[in-house]
């Protein structure tokens, strides 16, 4: 059942389908579907949405899952749940729990990611913190990044950032992925350039910072610093250059 309250506002209850528009508030409570661009004050989904087109919006809040085909913009988007977007996606603050995939790229003044999180292109923050599991295939570039993983395989093609923290989810995880999985790595990746660099279980071509600290489970070819560097017995590194 749809029901318009009032011009500018959609509400769908049940299931039902709307055209896209201009509105002030979108609130789908089932399932429900958007033809065509729109552009709203107020997103709220709790159960499933379809959007067949760009979706730009004030606050964005998805509780359960949505499909939008097009590019995602919001002052604040949340998501728990799932999300899948076919664009690029830009929010001043994002935060989801669950798993969320954009064909395109994520930029955001804040990231906090519980969950997985997919992107085909690159990944702008002032902070990201995630909790889970990556696969961004361009490069993550922020002020401050923290990945805390859980998963077995994370994959990013390049980091860049002031301070950079990669570690494995617990102790328990890293043994695990030593004596049942047969590998020493939950970060895969080319480059990591920033100020201040720490990382466990990652594989990486090049490491270049100012302060450079391996710890456990890395194999990293080349680690280049200038003021500090540091590393675990457990890990191995193929050369080590104080620019």
């Amino acid at each position: 059942m749809m029901e318009d309250s009032k011009k500018g506002d959609i509400r769908i209850s049940g299931s039902g389908s709307v055209s896209g528009g201009e509105y002030n508030e979108v609130r789908i409570n089932g399932s429900g579907s958007i033809s065509g661009d729109t552009v709203c004050d107020f997103l709220n989904i709790n159960g499933s949405a379809n959007v067949k087109g760009d979706m730009k919006a004030g606050s964005a809040t998805i509780n359960g899952s949505a499909r939008i085909i097009g590019a995602c913009e919001a002052g604040r988007l949340s998501v728990s749940g799932s999300a899948d977007i076919s664009g690029d996606v830009q929010a001043k603050r994002f935060k989801s729990s669950g798993s969320f995939r954009a064909e395109g790229g994520l930029q955001s003044e804040e990231i906090d990611v519980h969950g997985s999180i997919d992107l085909g292109g690159d990944c702008n923050a002032e902070s990201i913190r995630l909790r889970g599991t990556c696969r961004i295939a361009g490069m993550l570039n922020a002020g401050s990044v923290t990945l805390l993983l859980y998963h077995p395989i994370s994959t990013v093609r390049e980091i860049g950032g002031g301070t950079i923290s990669v570690k494995a989810g617990g102790e328990f995880l890293g043994s695990l992925i030593r004596s049942v999985l047969g590998r020493q790595t939950l970060l895969e990746t080319d480059t990591i350039e920033g100020d201040d660099i720490y990382l466990e279980y990652t594989k990486a071509t090049v490491v270049r910072g100012e302060k450079v600290r391996i710890g456990p489970g890395c194999r990293i070819d080349a680690v280049e610093y200038k003021q500090s560097y540091e590393k675990s017995e457990d890990s191995t590194v193929g050369s080590e250059k104080k620019l």
